[in-house]
């Protein structure tokens, strides 16, 4: 009698799933600790496939990432055609890119991991600041559906008369709560699905132009954008680049839209004779100041310096507008609680003032 086959599920190696894809995560730190390590090894001389064995004994949880990453190189891949594996993406292997092509790659990794960190840092604060405000709106939330639940059914079993308006209005809102919460979730929807329209048909270089225009969160988008494109051209000048190449670059790589799309954006310019600053300055997207530092470096010949520095700065005051924003956006719901508490108060002693009256 023939033997049936082994179900699937049976040749699945749990221990190897487990290590690589339940315990292992590539967290930004644990990217820039091991793009320090390459580039430390780099530095030293050792060979990149060797780097991968000795990655592989560091991190065993990511041993099978490392192997495939090996596989690749071996195969003529270049690294960062192989850093997809831990999950880097965007303007990070970008940059992992350039590096690699020209300059000293070990220690333009090493600068690149360093800046991983940095974000990693800053972002970890940011979401430390944020908890307070999450935590207030689902306070607030939950008080208004405590509301609903417990005292609804008092108020409602009350005489709400022409006098007592406020009431009367209290009484239909918390009626209607869940409506109104389904109506604001439908509603919000509506809008999500109708940005991802306008999203997928829209340059990138149009949509940056609006986002740097909408009350409130304009400047915060004005300010990354401005951060965002002086560490990248601060990158590029560094290894000798000149404005003419960094346009051909950009146009190029296809990690970053965005990218792409200005560097569009400044070949067209430079065709129509526009300079380097002026065209920053058209764009619309960036800060007054950047155009004069890009001028003020050009004149000094310390464009890669300049441009470094000022992204620097403009990171610290991103993070420092975000964070009073969000301290403003604190007192405001705590203000909305506090009013919350005291409308309950006043409710529990509805029934007494309503006997009072009646005395």
């Amino acid at each position: 009698m023939a033997t049936s086959p082994n179900p699937a599920w049976k040749n699945i190696n749990w221990k190897q799933l487990a290590k690589t894809e339940i315990t292992s995560t590539w967290q930004p730190q644990l990217q820039a600790t091991v793009l320090l390590y390459i580039a430390e090894m780099l530095q030293e001389g050792f060979p990149m496939l060797e780097i991968f064995s000795f990655l592989k004994t560091i991190f065993p949880k990511q041993e099978a990432t490392f192997g495939k990453m090996a596989t690749g190189f071996s195969a003529g891949q270049y690294f960062y055609q192989v850093i997809h594996e831990m999950k880097i993406k965007g303007n990070v292997a970008y940059q992992i890119q350039v590096a690699e092509a020209y300059g000293n790659f070990g220690l333009g990794l090493e600068t690149i991991a360093k800046y991983i960190q940095e974000r990693d840092q800053q972002m970890q604060k940011l979401k430390g600041v944020m908890l307070y405000p999450i935590a207030l709106i689902v306070l607030m939330i939950g008080m208004l559906f405590g509301l609903r639940i417990f005292l609804l059914p008092q108020l409602a079993s009350m005489s709400v008369g022409e006098g007592q308006g406020l009431l009367s209005y209290l009484l239909i809102f918390l009626q209607k709560l869940h409506w109104i919460m389904i109506g604001f979730s439908v509603l919000l929807l509506v809008i999500l699905i109708i940005y991802l329209l306008w999203k997928k048909r829209t340059n990138p270089l149009v949509r940056a132009r609006l986002y740097v225009k909408l009350p409130v969160v304009g400047k915060l988008f004005r300010l990354y954008y401005t951060q965002f494109f002086a560490y990248e051209f601060s990158q590029l000048f560094k290894i000798g680049y000149s404005v003419r190449q960094i346009t051909e670059s950009l146009i190029k790589q296809d990690e970053v839209a965005f990218l792409q799309a200005f560097g569009e954006y400044l070949d067209e310019r430079y065709y129509q004779g526009v300079s380097f600053a002026d065209s920053l300055t058209a764009a619309d997207v960036f800060t007054r100041e950047f155009p004069a530092i890009v001028i003020q470096g050009e004149l000094l010949n310390q464009l890669a310096i300049k441009t470094r520095l000022y992204s620097q700065r403009v990171l610290r005051l991103l993070y420092q507008t975000i964070d009073r924003q969000i301290k403003i956006a604190q007192s405001i719901l705590f203000l909305s609680v506090a009013i919350c508490v005291v409308m309950v108060y006043l409710i529990l002693m509805l029934p007494m003032l309503t006997m009072l009256e009646t005395i």
